[in-house]
This record gives structure tokens, C-alpha cells and sequence, in this order.
């Protein structure tokens, strides 16, 4: 004997039979088999009831599993309505914009916006909701921001639009992209500074040349006017030619000596042999040297150095004074030349002042840079190689000192040198 009822789930789906079986012949009753039934839809109660419950169980997961992702997110999310009043964010949209969530919800989004973009927003809405060109929400872009603080800041902004019933809410995803850009403008200015340093070197090495071939040339020109005995010139031509070639020689060695000591500086391999001098002897035995060449020019050399006692390497201390002296004197076409000292905290500053043609302003920054040389162009009158300041300011440096310069294109210069009295 068999009987059954079928056996639905929610949605109608058979998913069996609830049955009464004997091994006995017999007919059931109407109530027998009402009675079946009931039973029956007490079942799919159970059942439906066991599937929501499992459903719910679901949605709770779903909901923990969202509220995680939401509340652990770096990017914030932001809910506004139509009108553009906040509805919901999460906590990194907090940190973003240094707001409480209680501060932010009900209020509207352009709190979160510069004044100017915070203007045009409302028509932004309006053209969206109106079925005009979209400016941002269902596009992405970067926009600016303004924090608590009144801070502004850039941050990538995309917005979708959500229609439920007939209003439409909007969900918007900020990302603060503050170091990103910082890294973009550093690496945009590396990229510039390699792409300088190309260019001053390709100009440093034209330059070079041109610098090297001219006292080869004059040297090399003379020669076949004194290497025939039987066709010398007059002895006062040859005194001349004998002092331009003195000349071209020893420019051409002051120029190797240039790269040289740039070389050893670079390759930390300049050694210093100090000595205990006195700094006044040093600087007035180089102003009788270059007195010459002031006179010259009409120049008038000053001298207010007071007698002080520094270990150093009095070679390269000759060469730091020659090298600011000469640039003095070879910018100077009237005026004066001065260089004097005083005594700062265990330090002697040294100061080479000059009323000559100064600096422009733009220049002051890469004074002291290898490749650079101030008025590069071809009517640049004053020649030589450029590392004259690149090579002081090292030698300084090794000394344990400093350098620097002030200047007003047009008035003069002034380079200070400061070193240590004290044994370093």
C-alpha cells in the first residue's frame, strides 16, 4: 500500500514527496488523505522556513562581508541623494578630509570641495539628472579637494548614478592622490635636471675644445716662423712671439690643471699638505702678483686682511684667493677690488668684494655647478674653462669651510669664504 503528497519549496519547486507505505492492502479515507496533505504543507512549512533562515544567514554574511570591505578600503565612498546631501562614507573618506562621519552626514558634498569647483556642482547634477553631457559622474577624473583644515589637495574622483524608485542617488570613489603627484613633479624634475646636465655637458665639451685649440693654435702658428735659422725674424718679433706663446702655454696649462683637480676632487683623491700660515702673508703675496694686471685696467686693489694663523694647505689656499681675485678682475672693468677678513666663532671669513658687471639673479643657483658657466653665449668675451667656482667651492669643503656669494647684476659681487682657524 502506498499514498503520498508532493512536496514543493518556495517557488514551486518539487523537490520530493511526503509518502505512507504498507505492505498491507488498503483505501484511505478523504479525511486520511486530507490529513496527508496537512502534513504535507506542514513540511514545506519547514522547509521554507529552514531556507530563510539560511537566506538571512547569507545576507548577514553578505552585509558583515561589505561593512569590512567598506570600513577597511584606503579609497573613500561617498553616498549623496539627488540634491548632493551626504547620505553615507566610510571611514577612509574621514581620514581623506579629516571629518567625523557625524560631521559630514546631511551636510552637503561641496563642504568637501574648493569654493570654485564647489560652485559649479549643483549644475553638474542638474545637467546629469536632466539627460545633459556628464562633466564627471560616470566618467572619472582628477579634481581637487579641500580637507577640514581648508587644506586643497588633488584626489582622482569617479561617480555612478543610482536610480532607486524614482529619485537617483550617486556613489562617488576619492582616492587622495597628494604623493602620487608630489612623486610625478620630482620625477618630472629629475627628468629636466638630467636633460640640463646633457645639455651642459655637450656645451661644457664645445666649449673645451674651443678653449684648448686656441692657445694650440697660436703656439702651433709661430712655429714655422722659428724653424728656419736662415729666415728668423727681427729679435723684437721674436720677443713678441716668445711672450704669446709664454702666454698661450700657460693658459693651456691652467686649463689642464683645471680638469685635473676636477678629476682627483671627483674622484675623492685630492690630498691636502697642511701647514700652519699666516693668512695675511698668503693674500698679500698673491695681490703683488695680480697688481699688474689691476693697474691695467685701472682697477683699485684693496687690501683689509688682518694677520690670523690657519692650518691649511697653503698651495690650495693660493689657488681658492687666485681664483676669486682673477674673476673679480676679469669681470671688473671700473672700481675697485676688496678683500678683507673677520674673525666668526673659531671661523675666518674671507671676503672678495668686486664693483664689476654682477650676477643676474637667475644664475645664483648653479654658480657653483661644473658644467655650468654664467653667459654661455658666443658674446661671451671672457674665456676659460667655467670649473674656476666648481673647484674653489671643493676646495673649500675639503678645508672644513663654505662659500658663497651675493650679488646685484650690474653693482658687483661678493664671494665669502669662511674657514675653520682650529686644526680640523
Amino acid at each position: 500500500m502506498y499514498a503520498g503528497a508532493p512536496l514543493s519549496a518556495p517557488g514551486d519547486e518539487k523537490v520530493g514527496t511526503l509518502c505512507i507505505i504498507d505492505d498491507k492492502s488498503r483505501e484511505f479515507t478523504r479525511q486520511q488523505l486530507s490529513l496527508l496533505r496537512d502534513l504535507a504543507d506542514c513540511v514545506e512549512r519547514e522547509l521554507f522556513h529552514h531556507e530563510s533562515q539560511q537566506t538571512l544567514i547569507k545576507i548577514r554574511d553578505n552585509e558583515q562581508h561589505l561593512q569590512a570591505v567598506l570600513h577597511n578600503v584606503i579609497d573613500g565612498i561617498i553616498t549623496i541623494n539627488h540634491t548632493g546631501i551626504i547620505q553615507e562614507a566610510n571611514p577612509a573618506t574621514e581620514t581623506i578630509f579629516g571629518y567625523q562621519l557625524e560631521e559630514m552626514l546631511g551636510q552637503n558634498i561641496k563642504m568637501l570641495m574648493p569654493s570654485d569647483i564647489a560652485r559649479q556642482h549643483d549644475g553638474y547634477l542638474q545637467n546629469f539628472q536632466t539627460g545633459g553631457k556628464a562633466k564627471i559622474i560616470g566618467i572619472g577624473r582628477e579634481v581637487m579637494g579641500k580637507r577640514k583644515s581648508g587644506e586643497t589637495f588633488p584626489l582622482d574622483l569617479a561617480i555612478s548614478g543610482i536610480r532607486r524608485g524614482n529619485k537617483n542617488f550617486f556613489v562617488g570613489l576619492v582616492r587622495d592622490i597628494t604623493e602620487r603627484k608630489k612623486s610625478e613633479k620630482a620625477l618630472v624634475k629629475a627628468k629636466e635636471e638630467a636633460e640640463q646636465s646633457t645639455r651642459m655637458k655637450s656645451e661644457f665639451i664645445n666649449m673645451m675644445s674651443h678653449e684648448l685649440r686656441t692657445p694650440l693654435t697660436v703656439i702651433l702658428g709661430y712655429l714655422p716662423l722659428l724653424n728656419n735659422p736662415q729666415k728668423l725674424p727681427p729679435a723684437e718679433v721674436i720677443c713678441e712671439i716668445i711672450e704669446d706663446i709664454k702666454v698661450s702655454g700657460n693658459h693651456l696649462l691652467h686649463l689642464i690643471n683645471d680638469l685635473l683637480d676636477l678629476s682627483k676632487i671627483e674622484a675623492d683623491k685630492m690630498e691636502l699638505h697642511r701647514e700652519w700660515i699666516d693668512i695675511n702673508d698668503i693674500i698679500s703675496g698673491i695681490l703683488a702678483n695680480v697688481q699688474q694686471k689691476a693697474t691695467g685696467k685701472n682697477i683699485e686693489l684693496i687690501n683689509q686682511v688682518t694677520s690670523c694663523q690657519l692650518y691649511v694647505d697653503p698651495v690650495r689656499i693660493r689657488q681658492i684667493i687666485y681664483n676669486l681675485l682673477g674673476n673679480a678682475l676679469k669681470f671688473t672693468e671700473q672700481g675697485s677690488v676688496k678683500i678683507s677678513s673677520s674673525l666668526q666663532s673659531g671661523m675666518l671669513a674671507i671676503s672678495v668684494q668686486d664693483t664689476g658687471m654682477g650676477i643676474k639673479e637667475i644664475d645664483l643657483p648653479t654658480i657653483f655647478d661644473k658644467f655650468h658657466q654664467i653667459d654661455s653665449s658666443s658674446k661671451r668675451k671672457a674665456s676659460g674653462t667655467g670649473l674656476g667656482l666648481a673647484i674653489t667651492q671643493k676646495l673649500v669643503e675639503i678645508h672644513g669651510g663654505t662659500i658663497e656669494v651675493n650679488s646685484r647684476f650690474g653693482e658687483g659681487t661678493e664671494f665669502i669664504v669662511t674657514l675653520p682657524i682650529k686644526e680640523q
